[in-house]
């Protein structure tokens, strides 16, 4: 993935694949990313360059979401000529469907709600198939934070929507323990190199 990085002190953007950077070894103290976290796909990579990067004892600071697991997990970002969909906005898919629906299904729901067809492709498209975002679910990055090279100072993750009743054991049934917690939105990672 590539990422714009605003270097501190300087007052431009970067573009540059945060997996593969241009700086030297141990060059920041601290390096920090919002809302990056849900779209690294191979964030293996990209924690071990950060590793690389960060001077020792050097912080990286991450913040991310909307998580998979969490009701706008599929986190809608598509833009037509004549519409806008967004996760949190014009959003016409219905809390945590993603985790529920079949294309099929969503297909039929968006039809149903006046999608355009071909819109409701591109969202359907977004949600199973765009490398724009990574699928991880909490229970996911709390795995991989685990088993990196840096140490876990903190690791704070803010519930969003919980699901009622009828909904949890619906999601439930489909993902057993493989999910531990569909509210989980968002989370805020400190690692310490």
């Amino acid at each position: 993935m590539t990422s714009l990085l605003r270097i501190v002190g300087l007052s431009k953007y970067i573009p540059m694949d945060a997996r593969r950077t241009d700086f030297p070894d141990n060059h920041f103290d601290i390096i920090f990313s919002a809302s990056v976290l849900e779209h690294l796909l191979d964030i293996d990579e990209f924690l071990t360059e950060m590793h690389r990067i960060l001077s020792p004892k050097g912080l990286l600071c991450l913040h991310g979401g909307a998580f998979w697991n969490s009701a706008w997990g599929h986190h809608l970002w598509v833009h037509t000529d004549a519409e806008s969909y967004e996760f949190n906005g014009n959003n016409p898919l219905p809390d945590w469907s993603h985790l529920f629906m079949s294309r099929a299904e969503m297909l039929s729901h968006l039809l149903i709600k006046e999608v355009i067809p071909d819109h409701a492709n591109k969202i359907i498209s977004w949600v199973f198939d765009s490398d724009e975002i990574n699928r991880f679910t909490y229970d996911d990055y709390v795995k991989v934070f685990n088993n990196c090279d840096f140490s876990i100072i903190s690791l704070t993750p803010k519930n969003w929507r919980k699901p009622d009743a009828s909904m949890t054991r619906k999601l439930s049934a489909i993902y057993g323990s493989e999910i531990s917690n569909f509210s989980i939105g968002t989370a805020v990672v400190v690692l310490r190199k």
